[in-house]
């Protein structure tokens, strides 16, 4: 099957304008291929890296038209932090709008925290996956294919006949290493570009950064209370690195 995964663009308040890679739509496009299915990744971040954001027009228009070109059989959206959800939202509303038998399916912090608010007033997202989400992806596209129902499906969140189901999260990936290496094909590596080369390391070629961590560090001192939820809820675990592997992914970038 065909999986479109979408990254929102970073809200125009943000003043922290940070290129890193899509990791968690990177890997869901790994074990997708893994599975037999066939994936690709639209991350409107790569479009804000000019002086000014482009409309929001833009952003639908892409959207709408990408849909159109790739036939995706489900749409995945990625909203890591709260202030990502209003523009989730509207992509969302416009997939919807244009497309509405393709279901939209959407991931994060902000959606495993706030699942019953936003499948109970946001009829344009169909399910909601909870915390890691590559197990679960893989069981909702297995359940389409044979065109099951979602009840066995571990940490997802849906409406049946007007009702919000939540299958809480109870399995988690111990063996980072176990996963495929993430997608990197799939994405414009010169679009993550980072500028490295001033203080405090003027010698440093510039590049794009990855991540090669999982999680955060779940210290008592970090969320002593569990106020944020998220060491109970999301991660429910201490942070996990990748094997240290030598795989080149980068090329040089030369300025003339």
């Amino acid at each position: 099957m065909k999986v479109l995964l979408v990254n929102p663009p970073i809200p125009a308040y943000f003043y922290n304008r940070e290129f890193y890679f899509p990791s968690s739509l990177l890997y869901l496009a790994s074990v997708l291929r893994k599975n037999g299915d066939e994936p690709k990744i639209l991350d409107f971040k790569t479009f804000q890296r000019g002086p000014s954001d482009p409309p929001r027009s833009f952003y639908d228009d892409t959207l709408i038209r990408t849909i159109a070109e790739f036939h995706p059989d489900l749409i995945g959206f990625g909203s890591l932090f709260s202030g990502n959800f209003p523009d989730l939202l509207r992509l969302t509303q416009m997939a919807k709008q244009h497309y509405p038998e393709i279901p939209n399916v959407i991931g994060g912090i902000h959606s495993t925290l706030y699942t019953q608010e936003i499948l109970a007033h946001c009829p344009s997202i169909d399910s909601i996956v909870l915390g890691e989400g590559e197990e679960t992806l893989v069981g909702i596209i297995e359940a389409m294919k044979h065109r099951a129902g979602f009840e066995g499906i571990d940490g997802l969140a849906f409406r049946k006949a007007g009702t919000v189901v939540i299958h809480p999260k109870t399995t988690y990936i111990h063996d980072v290493d176990a996963l495929p290496l993430p997608a990197y094909d799939l994405i414009r590596i010169e679009d993550y570009h980072v500028d490295t080369s001033g203080p405090p390391c003027p010698s440093s070629p510039a590049g794009a950064v990855p991540i090669g961590v999982r999680s955060v560090p779940c210290t008592e001192s970090w969320d002593p209370d569990g106020d944020l939820g998220l060491r109970s809820t999301f991660w429910r675990r201490s942070q996990r690195s990748t094997t240290a592997t030598p795989i080149v992914i980068f090329r040089s970038w030369t300025t003339t």
